[in-house]
């Protein structure tokens, strides 16, 4: 989903017959942070990995409680080099066989080659693309 789309929590709500859905993955926190509580079940899980809408939002305490969110933030910034080693190797272990079976994949919106690197990082400031920006070599 594309959380730009004014619709989307009501889209994830129809998929699911207005439960919400079961996890979600938030690169974004900001502006999302009380959408992605709307859009995920009663007992649904939220990890926060990302912020890149921002850190400092009005948390809604309410609907946060009703709706029995388990949120868990986690970053890299405080987990050591042998963490970091630990988290990667687990990811592959889960992911490997789907990544190179192409059955998971991310979504890429742009290519730029490393001359346009002051171009790639401007439009990655906007915020404004959905999927993964590429930086050729």
């Amino acid at each position: 989903m594309n959380s730009q789309d004014l619709n989307w929590v009501q889209q994830v709500l129809d998929i699911t017959n207005g439960e919400g859905v079961d996890l979600i993955i938030d690169q974004l926190s900001g502006y999302t942070v009380n959408q992605n509580m709307s859009a995920t079940k009663i007992k649904g899980n939220i990890v926060n990995v990302g912020r890149l809408a921002g850190g400092a939002i009005n948390f809604n305490c309410d609907l946060h409680a009703l709706r029995r969110i388990n949120y868990t933030g986690v970053t890299f910034r405080t987990r050591s080099l042998d963490e970091v080693r630990k988290v990667y190797s687990s990811m592959w272990n889960d992911f490997k066989s789907l990544i190179i079976d192409r059955k998971l994949s991310l979504p890429i919106e742009k290519k730029f080659d490393f001359e346009e690197v002051v171009i790639a990082l401007s439009y990655m400031r906007e915020n404004k693309h959905f999927g993964k920006l590429i930086l050729k070599l």
